[in-house]
């Protein structure tokens, strides 16, 4: 059974699968301040800086710097 979607949010959520893994890039961010687990989720998942910018409004500019930081270090490892 397929759920019904009670929101334009949980529509938007259905439609693009991206937001679920966006939300556990910031969650990590903000809860745990893991900065290095957020670069491993968005580059399994392919996300980009772009896409995670675009799809959450809880990260700061610093925030995005230090992930940013994280995933170039993971890129070139």
């Amino acid at each position: 059974m397929i759920k019904k979607p009670n929101t334009q949010f949980d529509t938007y959520r259905l439609s693009d699968p991206v937001y679920d893994i966006v939300l556990r890039i910031a969650n990590e961010i903000r809860t745990h301040h893991n900065y290095e687990t957020g670069a491993k989720i968005a580059l399994e998942n392919n996300i980009t800086l772009k896409q995670i910018i675009q799809k959450t409004l809880k990260l700061d500019i610093f925030d995005i710097a230090k992930l940013a930081d994280a995933m170039k270090k993971l890129k070139t490892k």
